[in-house]
């Protein structure tokens, strides 16, 4: 197991997810979203996301509970930016207004 001191990896710095500007994260949804669309032409949030963890896994996080705040908060701002093609249902308590 010496050979792991030797990598010299306890000078890579360890980051929050507060560490991170919007304006930063929104690079990072950009990239994940151009990706996504790229490979296909429909998409889920689920899509959207596991490409902004594949962005993401370069980056040295203090916590795992970090890299899922922060990957949660660049994949907010991708979908966002993309285009629904459905409608989103209504809450279930939800009523439409009576037509006349």
């Amino acid at each position: 197991m010496s050979w792991v001191h030797e990598l010299g990896g306890g000078d890579i710095p360890a980051f929050t997810s507060d560490d991170f500007e919007d304006e930063i994260l929104l690079d990072v949804a950009n990239a994940a979203l151009d990706i996504v669309s790229t490979k296909r032409p429909t998409f889920s949030r689920a899509n959207v996301q596991a490409e902004v963890f594949r962005q993401l896994q370069v980056v040295r996080f203090s916590e795992p509970a970090e890299r899922i705040l922060t990957a949660t908060r660049a994949t907010k701002l991708a979908v966002t930016q993309a285009v629904l093609i459905t409608t989103p249902k209504p809450a279930p308590h939800a009523t439409l207004p009576a037509t006349k």
